[in-house]
């Protein structure tokens, strides 16, 4: 096992669980938040958490995502583990994307939520860690 991205995709896998990967932009609402919200998104049960990175060109961004439903044909061809995710937003998409895929990508749900509960980066609600993990918690088949 070369990483521990393989190794917790290997476990899923074996266990015949689908994973659980939620999408955060990088410092949004800020930089000390984000980390706090890295740490309660572990907490609750996340294999992995993709970290955006604002871009100057969504679009780009948006394409790929777009393509990454046609992953699960590769499957035939690889190994490697294949996480889908574009507009996941519902406990029931995750489930059903758990019967093509390795992964559920779950991105513009919780920005979203983010943006909504901290709209003003200097004015982040002490509750704030706490709303997105229940949030976040919302999208899991398993709650």
């Amino acid at each position: 096992m070369s990483n521990r991205i393989e190794k917790e995709f290997l476990q899923l896998r074996e266990g015949k669980c689908g994973g659980f990967i939620p999408f955060i932009v990088a410092g949004d609402p800020n930089l000390e938040t984000s980390g706090k919200l890295i740490l309660e998104l572990a907490r609750i049960g996340a294999n992995v958490i993709e970290l955006g990175v604002p871009f100057s060109d969504p679009v780009a961004d948006g394409f790929t995502i777009q393509k990454s439903a046609e992953r699960k044909r590769l499957q035939k061809f690889t190994d490697l583990p294949v996480a889908v995710g574009f507009g996941i937003s519902s406990k029931e998409q995750v489930r059903e994307v758990w019967k093509y895929a390795d992964a559920a990508v779950i991105g513009s749900a919780i920005v979203a939520e983010v943006m909504k509960l901290a709209p003003d980066i200097d004015e982040v609600p002490t509750n704030f860690i706490e709303k997105i993990g229940e949030f976040t918690q919302t999208l899991l088949p398993n709650n």
